[in-house]
């Protein structure tokens, strides 16, 4: 019966072979597939249309059969120009091989239509699939044809998109013309290097010119863009520049933190400094504390917390894995040195404002202090003395910490430090234990060297003292808590009576008409004085179950407090007064700035 006929005649049974009309497919409905009006159509008093042109889904028969024989003629064309090759040794080129290769795409051409109409597909996605058959044939290595989507993926598979998040390659993080750059990296050493001293600036840039050691420098660079491009004249900026570079220091600030914890380098390490620098600095102190957690650990791995060169533990029958190479020459000694110092400088900053717990402990720091920068600058080998850090063991209230050294000469001096440290029976005297070193020469420390003296100082009075907890009810504790502040009292006074004359003063200038002051040496100064307050804050406003008793003391301790207020507030007064630039301070010196101010607010 012809479809015509169907609709004019009774109503008929559904047919399996009969679309579904396009009323229910339309609405994607199950459809009775009666003639001439399906159940659906007939309930809604629409009107039924059938369109018996639609195929079965499905290749038609025998149409697998055909396909598979073509591609094995394909194969045993492709296999055969292959033999031939072999055979004559010569090489593919057009005029030998254009008939081939005309053949085997006409043959794919007509394999890829055939499949076409088998499989129809959008316009666009026909096109892709015989070019890409096509470059399967004019390959000269035979391949199995296989017919992929245009997103190369097996049929029937879904593709799941790609997750969408910051792009941390290295193309993603371009670097501003040469001379952008060279104006960025004046900037970073006349303004940032001078609190965070990493960087030997004479050694950098003759690297930057050797084109085997510039890509190591890539990511000290973008460092460099985070730290100093804010400090660069707009003039300077490239008119793309002014308005983009926000997404620019993003993008750089990205690639620093991907590759410099994707290895283990000086480099590296240099440029999470300056990026841990710039967020403390900003206020992302949140941002700050991963990288300066992981900088306090990878400097141990990388071997920069004790020198190359110091037996400071003898024979070893498991030695530690070395990453570094030995220093070439000194100057990159002192540069390890310096990365080390300054991730301990953050490290200490870090516990001393939260309160947590110091990953650099005693045993961590087995390192040399940094030289005197003028030695440095000068490229000047000098020999400087080790620096003593308590071990957190000390902390404990009711133990004496009034014979720790501050300085050694080498690491065989921390036995006579336990020495000193024993019950007093097994003590040697201190006659005794001078005879047995060499002298320390502290002539050869600078600047530097005393703010990573007074930072641990601050760190020690927090540690040791302020976080201790003590039952003031307890008279031995209570004892035992004095004795504690009166010995780190005698250590922060004798750290200030004790230093050289040229470094007791935070002016360095000679000329009394100039004033010349270096930054270092004046956050070592307001560093120290911050120690004094903090400490001496709990005996001139003692905790109430204790009032009574320090009644008499709390007056002392008072105008301790407001003599070291009233220094700091001199001191950074005339810091941003004489200093040429104040392109900006370091963190530390804004907490220092802040603990003074609360003293002075307080007297008023």
């Amino acid at each position: 019966m012809e479809p015509s006929d169907a609709r004019e005649g009774t109503t008929q049974h559904a047919d399996p072979e009969t679309p579904a009309c396009q009323s229910c497919r339309s609405r994607k409905l199950r459809c009775s597939r009666e003639v001439p009006s399906c159940n659906r159509c007939t309930r809604l008093g629409i009107d039924c249309r059938y369109d018996y042109t639609w195929n079965k889904p499905g290749v038609k028969v025998g149409i697998i059969q055909a396909l598979n024989q073509r591609v094995e003629t394909l194969e045993a064309q492709l296999e055969a120009v292959r033999d031939q090759h072999q055979l004559t040794g010569s090489v593919s080129t057009p005029s030998n091989l254009g008939y081939d290769a005309n053949a085997i795409r006409d043959l794919v051409s007509s394999f890829m239509e055939e499949w076409r109409d088998s499989h129809p597909l959008p316009d666009q996605r026909h096109q892709q699939t015989i070019d890409d058959a096509i470059v399967v044939a004019d390959s000269p290595q035979p391949r199995d044809p296989v017919v992929t989507t245009p997103d190369h993926q097996p049929p029937h598979k879904r593709r799941f998109p790609e997750p969408r998040g910051r792009d941390f390659s290295a193309s993603s993080a371009q670097l501003p013309l040469d001379d952008l750059i060279n104006a960025i990296i004046d900037a970073y050493f006349s303004v940032v290097h001078p609190f965070i001293p990493v960087i030997h600036e004479p050694l950098f840039r003759s690297r930057l010119r050797d084109p085997t050691e510039r890509p190591k420098l890539i990511i000290v660079l973008h460092a460099m863009m985070v730290c100093a491009l804010r400090y660069v004249a707009h003039e300077r900026l490239a008119g793309e520049w002014l308005g983009s570079y926000p997404d620019a220091l993003q993008k750089s600030r990205d690639y620093v933190l991907l590759a410099g914890m994707d290895d283990l380098s000086v480099e590296n390490f240099q440029a999470l400094i300056m990026v841990a620098f710039v967020h403390v600095g900003d206020g992302n102190a949140n941002k700050a504390w991963p990288i300066i957690g992981t900088l306090s650990r990878a400097v141990v791995y990388l071997g920069l917390h004790k020198e190359s060169d110091e037996d400071y533990q003898g024979e070893l029958c498991l030695k530690p894995l070395c990453h570094l190479p030995q220093p070439r020459v000194w100057t990159e000694a002192e540069e390890r040195r310096r990365v080390f110092w300054n991730v301990f400088l953050l490290d200490r900053f870090c516990s001393t404002i939260t309160g947590w717990n110091v990953n650099l402990s005693s045993e961590d720091v087995q390192v040399r202090l940094p030289s005197d920068g003028l030695y440095w600058t000068k490229e000047e080998p000098v020999t400087t003395p080790f620096f003593n850090i308590w071990d957190s063991s000390m902390a404990k209230i009711g133990k004496s910490v009034s014979f720790l050294p501050s300085h050694f000469s080498s690491l065989a001096d921390l036995d006579r430090e336990a020495a000193a440290t024993a019950p007093a029976s097994e003590r040697v005297s201190p006659v005794a234990q001078a005879s047995k070193g060499p002298t320390v020469d502290v002539s050869t420390i600078g600047s530097f060297a005393y703010c990573i003296e007074a930072t641990e100082s601050l760190n020690r009075v927090v540690k040791f003292f302020l976080q201790r907890p003590v039952k003031f009810e307890s008279k031995q504790q209570f004892s035992s808590w004095l004795t504690r502040f009166k010995e780190l009292d005698l250590q922060l006074i004798h750290w200030k009576m004790f230093l050289p004359r040229r470094w007791k003063d935070s002016n360095i200038s000679k000329e009394p008409a100039f004033v010349h002051m270096d930054p270092n040496l004046t956050l070592a100064h307001i560093t120290h004085n911050t120690s004094m307050i903090l400490l001496h804050q709990s005996i001139a406003y003692p905790h109430v179950k204790i009032l009574a008793k320090l009644k008499s003391a709390s007056s002392g301790s008072a105008e301790t407090c407001q003599l070291a207020a009233s220094e700091t507030a001199n001191i950074v007064q005339k810091y941003l007064q004489y200093t040429p630039f104040v392109g900006l301070v370091n963190a530390q010196f804004a907490f220092c700035a802040f603990i003074s101010a609360r003293v002075m607010i307080g007297e008023l």
